[in-house]
């Protein structure tokens, strides 16, 4: 579909996209290797955000024709491997607003299930930035489109950016909502009766018991109300509950267990 755009391949990606993909890769190398894709990533997706002529005036009294974003930014992450954009884009938009969607997986019918979310004011005048890490069949990343829409959000102004899709998922979200804009960067073949990527990343991180759901939406909840003097202490707890919020298999966040298997098998076609 010609929404879909994807990260121009080079030597050094595709490195690091071989070291993500690695199983034997250690934690602390998988984080960072995926950190480094998301800032290249992102840097890529600011580029669909519009802009506009502008002209300013240099140190030596000259002007200077350049560009501006046209639309505030506004940033979403699904919960919780989405998450992991937030360190990156912190890094390449200053004081970017954040919010959070939390959709979970039912694990009987095995259908995504809106639950909570916390969105920034006017998020309806923005340009928004949608972040899940992996999109498999597109379920989760199309019902939180469709949860943006409910509050007003223009498709044209929703760009989905993912670290890796299969190709059913991304035109999966493409044909339910041509404007929406789709930046990924790697596209794999398909995905598997467990719908998972293949050849994939490994488990990058999923929600799977239901004390996950109440535990984010607590987190969510108190960034909202969230008291600037509590900012400091807020931030270690926060961090500390995210990163328990799973029993799954969990590259990122360091909750795969010892023998690098999942602890819970249950799929989940986001």
């Amino acid at each position: 579909p010609d929404s879909l755009h994807v990260l121009p391949s080079n030597d050094q990606t595709v490195g690091m996209f071989t070291t993500i993909r690695d199983e034997s890769t250690p934690r602390d190398v998988f984080v960072f290797a995926c950190e480094r894709l998301q800032r290249l990533l992102l840097e890529f997706t600011l580029t669909y955000c519009g802009f506009e002529d502008l002209t300013v005036t240099t140190h030596s009294g000259d002007e200077y024709h350049g560009r501006t974003r046209a639309l505030d930014v506004s940033c979403v992450t699904i919960i919780r491997s989405g998450m992991s954009f937030e360190g990156p884009i912190r890094q390449c938009i200053k004081d970017v607003r954040l919010g959070h969607i939390l959709i979970q997986t039912n694990l009987v019918s095995n259908q995504p299930e809106f639950h909570h979310k916390v969105l920034p004011a006017n998020i309806e005048s923005h340009k928004v930035l949608l972040f899940d890490a992996t999109v498999a069949t597109g379920a989760a990343a199309t019902m939180a489109i469709r949860v943006l829409k409910d509050h007003r959000v223009e498709e044209k102004n929703i760009i989905l950016c993912t670290l890796l899709a299969s190709k059913n998922g991304a035109s999966n979200v493409a044909y339910a909502f041509p404007e929406v804009t789709i930046v990924a960067g790697a596209l794999d073949e398909a995905i598997d009766q467990q719908f998972r990527i293949r050849p994939g990343l490994g488990n990058f991180g999923r929600l799977a018991e239901a004390w996950s759901g109440v535990a984010a939406m607590f987190v969510m909840r108190c960034d909202s109300l969230l008291v600037t003097d509590m900012k400091p202490v807020w931030i270690v707890f926060r961090l500390t509950t995210i990163a328990s919020l799973s029993l799954t298999g969990d590259r990122y966040y360091g909750t795969e267990a010892e023998d690098g298997s999942d602890r819970h098998t249950t799929s989940s076609p986001t």
